[in-house]
C-alpha cells in the first residue's frame, strides 16, 4: 500500500512575500521514529531506524536541540560508524528523490546512535520513505 510523503518548503522575501514548492512522493514503506526524547548528556543511544540507499526516496531528520547521529556504529573509540551526521536544532534534512541535492544518507542504516550534548533535552524525528 502506497503512502504519500509531502515535502514542503517555503521561503519569505523582505517584504513578507511568501514562496512555497511542493512535492508529493509516493512511497511504498516508511520507517519512522517519533517524537524520540534523548535527554542532555546521552551519549550513543541506540535506535532502530532502516534505510535501505538502494530503495530510498525520502529522508526527513529534525531535532530541537543540536545532536550527532551515527549511523550502524557508535562513534570511536568503541565503534566506527558508517557516517555521522550533525543534525543542528530546528534545521531539519529534508530530502526527496530527484532533489537537485544527493541523498543525506551514503550507505545503507540499520540502526542510529544519539548523542546528545546540548545541555537540554531534544525530541528527535527520523522518517525513511521506501519504494
Amino acid at each position: 500500500m502506497s503512502v504519500n510523503h509531502v515535502l514542503t518548503r517555503s521561503f519569505k522575501t523582505g517584504n513578507n512575500a511568501a514562496v512555497v514548492a511542493e512535492k508529493t512522493v509516493a512511497v511504498d514503506s516508511e520507517s519512522v521514529v517519533p517524537a524520540l526524547t534523548i535527554s542532555d548528556g546521552e551519549d550513543d543511544h541506540f535506535e532502530a531506524w532502516q534505510v535501505d540507499i538502494s530503495r530510498a526516496k525520502t529522508i526527513f531528520m529534525q531535532s530541537t536541540k543540536d545532536v550527532t547521529i551515527c549511523t550502524n556504529a557508535p562513534e570511536a573509540p568503541s565503534g566506527a560508524p558508517d557516517q555521522t551526521i550533525e543534525l543542528l536544532a530546528n534545521q531539519p534534512i529534508i530530502w526527496a528523490y530527484g532533489d537537485q541535492e544527493s541523498c543525506p544518507i551514503t550507505a545503507d542504516v540499520n540502526s542510529v546512535y544519539i548523542t546528545n550534548g546540548s545541555g537540554e533535552d531534544a525530541e528527535i524525528d527520523l522518517v525513511a520513505g521506501h519504494q
